[in-house]
């Protein structure tokens, strides 16, 4: 073959590889998500798994804040029992909400020289 040729499968193959590394992470994640889902399922009753269904179309990153907190429960061995929709909504009581929806903006106005003498000529 000539040198083109090789090249030109080389970069084919790498194409290929990234593809494939891509496809296997793909993999991986929607494992991973299933083996979350299937603990959330053992580890929830029906309403407080439709609840944090409910939760996370409102405010994703919420719900998976919850959901990383759920397994982390359930891996310590903090879980004796399915919970409840009323232990769930204390555990949401419990954890506290993002900071970047209470953004506090303060305006200040620059108050100029000019501006003074503009009003005191008004009086």
């Amino acid at each position: 073959m000539n040198d083109l040729t090789k090249l030109g499968l080389q970069g084919g193959n790498e194409a290929n590889s990234k593809e494939d590394q891509a496809a296997a992470a793909a993999e991986r994640k929607a494992e991973q998500e299933n083996m979350k889902n299937s603990i959330l399922n053992q580890i929830l009753d029906q309403h407080a798994l439709a609840r944090l269904n409910t939760l996370r179309v409102a405010k994703p990153e919420r719900a998976a804040m919850i959901e990383a907190i759920l397994v982390n429960m359930m891996r310590t061995g903090q879980l004796r029992s399915k919970i409840s929709e009323d232990e769930f909504v204390e555990i949401l009581n419990r954890v506290p909400t993002s900071q970047s929806n209470s953004l506090k903006v303060n305006f200040e106005r620059r108050q100029d020289s000019s501006d003074e003498e503009d009003f005191m000529k008004d009086l």
